[in-house]
């Protein structure tokens, strides 16, 4: 599993799993549509930690993002996850996520 990296300033330069999305990323999340999969929104906490329950199989899986997504999503909101490219879609918002190995 790769590390989980705090960013040590305001605006986050780095492109890596679970910082900001990368352009190429994005594009290739959103070219291979049948690779997203339904899910629900288990936990959220302030540390970038994120639980979602897959629609299909009630897999729960767990990922992190370098922001405090506690004002951005709620507990039993859905959403949609990158099987591929590890990114959460949240309506039109994309956020890239480090998920952890299980």
């Amino acid at each position: 599993m790769q590390q989980v990296m705090t960013c040590v300033s305001p605006a986050c330069a780095t492109q890596g799993a679970g910082h900001a999305i990368s352009p190429i990323r994005e594009r290739a999340a959103n070219a291979t549509p049948s690779k997203w999969r339904d899910a629900f929104v288990a936990h959220v906490d302030a540390d970038g930690w994120i639980a979602v329950d897959l629609f299909d199989t009630g897999e729960r899986v767990w990922a992190w993002h370098h922001e405090d997504l506690t004002s951005s999503v709620n507990i039993g909101q859905p959403i949609a996850l990158h099987a591929v490219y590890d990114v959460l879609a949240l309506g039109e918002a994309r956020f890239s996520l480090l998920v952890a190995a299980v």
